[in-house]
C-alpha cells in the first residue's frame, strides 16, 4: 500500500461507490418484495455504476483508461435491453442483454488487469466486485442484485478505511 493518494478524492469515491452499492441492494428488496418498480431501480443501479466505474480507472495506465470505457459503454447498452424489456415485457431482451454484459466483463477484465499495480484497492474485491455487477445484473429480476450490492458497499468500506486514517507522510511527520 502507497502512503499517497491514488484516487484524487477518496470520500467522494466511497460515496459514489456505497450509493452504487446501497442502490443494488435495494433493488434486491424490490425484487424480492415482488415490487413493479424493481426494473427501474436497476435501470438507475446500472446508470449510477456506469458512473461510478471512473473510480475505479488507474493513473499510470492508458490502456487502463481505455478498459473503463469499454466496460462503461458494455454497462451503458445494457441499459437498452434493461428498459426495453421493461416497456415491452419480452424476453426476448435476454440474448441483448447478454452480449451487453459480455462487452462490459471484458472491459471490467482488462481493467482489473490495469490496476493489479495500483495497490490501493485489494484486487480481489475489485475483481468480486465487477464480475458481481455482471452477474446481478443478469439476475436482478430474481433479486440477484443483493451480490453487487454487497460487494460495492465492502469496496467502499475498502477505500473509507484505506484512506480514513492518514498514512505515514515525511511532511506530516515534520509537522509533528
Amino acid at each position: 500500500m502507497h502512503w499517497f493518494t491514488l484516487i484524487a478524492r477518496p470520500g467522494r469515491a466511497a460515496a459514489l461507490v456505497a450509493t452504487v452499492g446501497l442502490l443494488f441492494a435495494g433493488q434486491s428488496m424490490l425484487a424480492l418484495g415482488g415490487l413493479v418498480s424493481a426494473g427501474y431501480i436497476t435501470l438507475v443501479a446500472l446508470a449510477a455504476t456506469v458512473l461510478a466505474m471512473g473510480v475505479f480507472a488507474p493513473l499510470h495506465s492508458r490502456s487502463g483508461v481505455i478498459a473503463v470505457i469499454t466496460a462503461r459503454v458494455g454497462l451503458a447498452l445494457a441499459l437498452v435491453p434493461v428498459a426495453g424489456a421493461l416497456v415491452t415485457g419480452w424476453s426476448i431482451w435476454l440474448p441483448v442483454l447478454v452480449v451487453t454484459l459480455t462487452i462490459a466483463a471484458g472491459g471490467m477484465a482488462w481493467l482489473v488487469l490495469a490496476r493489479r499495480h495500483e495497490g490501493d484497492i485489494p484486487g480481489r474485491l475489485l475483481e468480486l466486485a465487477l464480475a458481481g455487477t455482471i452477474v446481478g445484473a443478469l439476475f436482478a429480476p430474481v433479486g440477484g442484485a443483493i451480490l453487487p450490492g454487497i460487494l460495492w458497499l465492502a469496496v467502499a468500506a475498502a477505500l473509507w478505511s484505506s484512506y480514513a486514517a492518514p498514512g505515514f507522510s515525511p511532511a506530516v511527520s515534520r509537522a509533528q
